[in-house]
């Protein structure tokens, strides 16, 4: 839906204007405990992923912060490196969940990956699921992608540092982000960065819920497309929807009368 957003639209992670906003946001990251299961660590990815799924079920349905890491590419033109690491986080767990391919992976992350009655939120989402049923021949279920209710809320800033910075107030370090993640031993600052990474996405998701989004527009505007553009950009989309139905039902009806 970004292509909604008008001339005051989004700002960037590298920009000027991005780093004066969030550069007045008190650090912040995920605190909780965090379960690391090494490759072929049956036992720590079963504790892993029923803490996870028995912490969020205290809240209601389910919901997941998710996300992925990979060896750091530093050459252009080189093909990027498979996922090594998947993370989920719940509000006070996360699980970090060290990968290789060719092995497969842990019993019990499969099933939860594959449960679509537990909602998975990560940024590029969709791109990452993919790539792991690829590697892995499954396909997660129930995933959100971020952008879909980013851009619904109106949010002028994308990815995690976005999301942490628009709808939890928080300024969210990224300095972990290239940092070897096939290294033989994860750094107690990689595990954190990478936990937080999934625990925002879930955090973000639970704010952009009417009431609690109605809090973050008025303590963070200028991280918000102003109400009028949001107002507008709602009607666009319900018409671009309208449209697109119409467009399919007309498709539909077309392949009727030319099979007739």
């Amino acid at each position: 839906m970004s292509h909604l957003l008008q001339p005051e639209g989004l700002v960037g992670r590298k920009s000027a204007e991005f780093k004066r906003l969030v550069d007045a946001l008190p650090y912040g990251g995920f605190t909780g405990a965090i379960i690391l299961a090494e490759v072929g660590d049956e036992a720590a990815a079963d504790l892993a992923c029923a803490q996870l799924v028995s912490s969020a079920s205290k809240c209601g349905a389910i919901v997941l912060g998710f996300d992925t890491e990979t060896r750091p590419v530093f050459k252009r033109g080189q093909p990027q490196n498979p996922i090594c690491l998947v993370q989920l986080a719940s509000g006070s767990v996360a699980g970090l969940f060290r990968l290789y391919p060719g092995l497969p992976l842990p019993k019990a992350l499969r099933l939860l990956l594959e449960d679509d009655s537990v909602l998975k939120v990560g940024q590029d989402a969709l791109k990452e699921t993919v790539q792991m049923a690829a590697l892995w021949e499954m396909m997660p279920r129930g995933i959100l992608d971020a952008h879909h209710f980013v851009a619904a809320a109106g949010s002028r800033c994308g990815g995690v540092a976005g999301m942490g910075a628009a709808f939890l107030g928080l300024r969210i370090a990224k300095s972990q982000s290239t940092t070897n993640w096939e290294a033989p031993q994860l750094s107690e600052a990689q595990m954190r960065y990478a936990a937080t990474d999934a625990w925002v996405c879930r955090e973000a998701y639970r704010c952009s819920e009417a009431a609690r989004l109605e809090r973050c527009y008025a303590d963070r505007p200028q991280l918000f497309l102003s109400r009028e553009v949001r107002e507008l950009n709602a009607v666009k989309a319900t018409l671009y929807e309208l449209v697109r139905q119409v467009e399919a039902s007309c498709k539909a009806s077309s392949k009727r009368h030319t099979c007739l």
